[in-house]
C-alpha cells in the first residue's frame, strides 16, 4: 500500500484475506497505515481449506496488536457442506466477521 503510516481511523477489509497468497503482509500493512486505536473490521467467507478461515486465524495475523474486540462472529456453519449452506441460507458459505481496535 502506498498510504503513509498512521493515516486511517478505520479500515474495512471485506472478503480479501482468503484470496491473498500473503495474508500476513496484508495484516502488517493494515496495522502500519492504521492510527493507534483505529477500528479494524474484517469479513470473510468460511472456506475449509483456506489459509484464513476463522476469527482465531485473523487474530493471529494481527499478533499482539489487537486491544479490544468489539464484535466477533465465527462461521457457525462449518460442519455443513456448501450445497447445504446454499440451500438453507441462500449464501455461498458461512460468514466470519470481527472488529477490533489496534494498539501501537
Amino acid at each position: 500500500m502506498t498510504f503513509l503510516d498512521n493515516t486511517f481511523d478505520a479500515i474495512i477489509c471485506g472478503w480479501v484475506l482468503p484470496y491473498s497468497i500473503n495474508p500476513e503482509k496484508i495484516a502488517d500493512n493494515i496495522t502500519r497505515v492504521a492510527k493507534n486505536k483505529a477500528l479494524i473490521a474484517v469479513g470473510i467467507v468460511y472456506t475449509p481449506n483456506a489459509l484464513i478461515n476463522s476469527t482465531d486465524k485473523i487474530k493471529l495475523l494481527f499478533k499482539n496488536k489487537i486491544e479490544n474486540i468489539f464484535f466477533e462472529y465465527d462461521a457457525c456453519l462449518k460442519d455443513q457442506d456448501s450445497n447445504t449452506i446454499q440451500k438453507n441460507t441462500t449464501m455461498a458459505g458461512s460468514q466470519i466477521m470481527i472488529s477490533f481496535d489496534i494498539k501501537k
